[in-house]
């Protein structure tokens, strides 16, 4: 006999909700009016955000480390 288990949550009781920001929102930049998503956390658009940093993967620390001279492990 084989026996079916279900996980989930019931409706609007998930744990991750997503965070919201306020609607209508525009970018900060001067003449920039471009409305943000309710979703973005910034103050301005992706057009005028700064670069940040790239994320760091397995494959990418392996390659620094190997470069640095260090031993594997």
């Amino acid at each position: 006999m084989s026996s079916v288990v279900s996980h989930g949550y019931r409706i609007g009781t998930n744990p991750r909700t997503v965070k919201a920001f306020a609607a209508g929102r525009t970018c900060a930049e001067p003449g920039c009016r471009t409305t943000l998503s309710i979703y973005n956390s910034n103050d301005l658009c992706f057009v005028h955000k700064r670069p940040g940093r790239p994320p760091r993967n397995r494959a990418t620390r392996l390659a620094e480390h190997s470069v640095q001279g260090g031993a594997m492990r």
